[in-house]
């Protein structure tokens, strides 16, 4: 249906379908407000690609005095190249003030390209001594250039026999 085409004699490249991704829930984590009477962290979570301009990112709501938050948040990736990581950050809301980083975790596109992605990610920078996991949903997704694919495939090949 997207095909690469021609308009007035200008070529455009095949536009793939956006990337849909779930950010389910949290687990673990540390309370980032520990002043007597501010109560616990107020956690949100964030997904963008690594190394784009943030351009286009995902952003849960914010759930109040909670350490185990259930969003269940759904989001849209337009854009998406196969070959991208996500990056997930999971953040204390604060007001006034700068948000506090309560972990996060990158996640290679080998794990959810093409057969999308279910399950809960350990969280790094979550404070020392805590373990703190993230559970996200990726639905699966294909590119609409059937040849960046076979490339994709092909250096997922490349790596994987280098790493042996």
């Amino acid at each position: 249906l997207r095909q690469p085409g021609k308009l007035h004699g200008a070529m455009w490249p095949a536009v793939s379908p956006p990337l849909r991704i779930t950010i389910v829930s949290a687990r673990g984590l540390r309370n980032a407000d520990w002043l007597p009477g501010t109560g616990r962290s107020d956690p949100y979570c964030t997904c963008a690609v690594k190394g784009k301009l943030a351009l286009q990112e995902i952003k849960s709501k914010v759930i109040n005095d909670n350490l185990n938050p259930v969003w269940d948040h759904e989001g849209e990736m337009p854009g998406y190249t196969a070959g991208d990581a996500l990056v997930f950050n999971v953040y204390d809301y604060n007001f006034p003030g700068r948000d506090d980083l309560l972990g996060t975790v990158t996640l290679q596109s080998r794990s959810f390209v093409p057969g999308g992605f279910d399950g809960e990610l350990q969280l790094a920078d979550a404070g020392e001594g805590v373990s703190a996991f993230l559970s996200i949903r990726i639905l699966p997704w294909k590119s609409e250039d059937v040849d960046a694919d076979d490339q994709f495939e092909e250096c997922i090949e490349g790596e994987q026999s280098q790493q042996v």
